[in-house]
C-alpha cells in the first residue's frame, strides 16, 4: 500500500497543529502563516528569527511578515543594534539585508517601504553611530 486512504489522511490532518501545517505547501503558508505571526511581539526571539530569514534569503516568509506587521515595524522607533541607532525597525532590516547582500529580501523590503506613504518621510533620517569610548 503506497498511499493512505483519503479518510485516514483527513483524520490525521485534523490532529496536526497549525504551527506545523504552514510548512506543508504554499497554500497552507498563505492561509496559516499570517495567523501565527499576527500577534507576535518583536522580542529577542522574533528578532533572531527575522535575522535568520534574511540570512537564509527566505523571501516568501519575509513577504508574509511584512504584509502583516509592516505598520508595527514602522512604529518601533530608535532601534539600537551593533552600536548604531536606526530610525525604525524596517530601516534596520533593510541595512542588514544590504550588509549580507541578500537582494531578494532587500527588494521585498524596498517594495513594502515604497507602498507605505508614512515611512517615506522617516526613511532619510541618518543612522547614528554610538560612541562609547572615553574622551578627555
Amino acid at each position: 500500500m503506497e498511499r493512505l486512504p483519503e479518510e485516514v489522511v483527513d483524520i490525521i490532518y485534523s490532529f496536526v497543529p497549525i504551527n506545523m501545517i504552514y510548512n506543508l505547501n504554499h497554500n497552507h503558508l498563505q492561509i496559516y502563516y499570517p495567523l501565527l505571526i499576527k500577534d507576535t511581539v518583536v522580542d529577542k526571539k522574533f528578532h533572531s528569527y527575522m535575522r535568520y530569514i534574511i540570512r537564509c534569503d527566505c523571501s516568501m516568509f519575509l513577504h508574509k511578515i511584512f504584509e502583516v506587521k509592516l505598520n508595527y515595524f514602522i512604529k518601533l522607533n530608535n532601534w539600537k543594534f551593533d552600536m548604531k541607532t536606526f530610525p525604525n525597525y524596517v530601516e534596520y532590516l533593510r541595512s542588514y539585508a544590504i550588509k549580507l547582500s541578500k537582494t531578494n529580501c532587500r527588494n521585498i523590503i524596498e517594495y513594502h517601504i515604497s507602498k507605505e506613504p508614512v515611512s517615506r518621510k522617516k526613511r532619510h533620517k541618518k543612522i547614528r553611530r554610538r560612541n562609547i569610548k572615553w574622551s578627555n
